[in-house]
């Protein structure tokens, strides 16, 4: 229903071209670029970890094990980012934190599609015997 990604330019990696391909494939309200950093991109950040970490301690979300997103997860850092407000980071460049990343950003854009009008359709089940 839609995806958010960082677009990147931090380093080597950009992500740029593939989200003009998906956007072109699968139409402009899908596949969104949601930049992770940046001074202006602060704000939106935070208020995305904190409606992610609110919803794992009200059990809202789970993790359903991933032994990569929940090594991920404890490899992330809350780096200041002002008085009041943080973001992602981790604590070497050794410790990958990609799959917290896209836990943050899959459950913003799933959050913002339900206040969007979004309905989660029941699931579809398929019996063999």
């Amino acid at each position: 229903m839609r995806v958010y990604y960082d677009p990147g330019f931090r380093d080597e990696t950009s992500w740029e071209t593939e989200g003009e391909t998906w956007d072109q494939k699968y139409g402009p309200k899908v596949f969104i670029p949601w930049q992770m950093a940046g001074n202006s991109r602060i704000e939106a950040v935070y208020a995305a970890m904190r409606r992610f970490e609110a919803d794992l301690e009200s059990k809202f979300i789970t993790q359903d094990g991933c032994p990569i997103t929940t090594t991920h997860m404890g490899n992330v850092r809350k780096i200041a980012k002002s008085i009041d407000r943080y973001g992602m980071g981790k604590p070497s460049q050794v410790q990958k934190i990609d799959a917290a990343v896209t836990a943050v950003l899959c459950h913003e854009a799933a959050s913002d599609a339900r206040a969007a009008g979004w309905v989660q359709e029941e699931p579809e089940y398929a019996y063999f015997g």
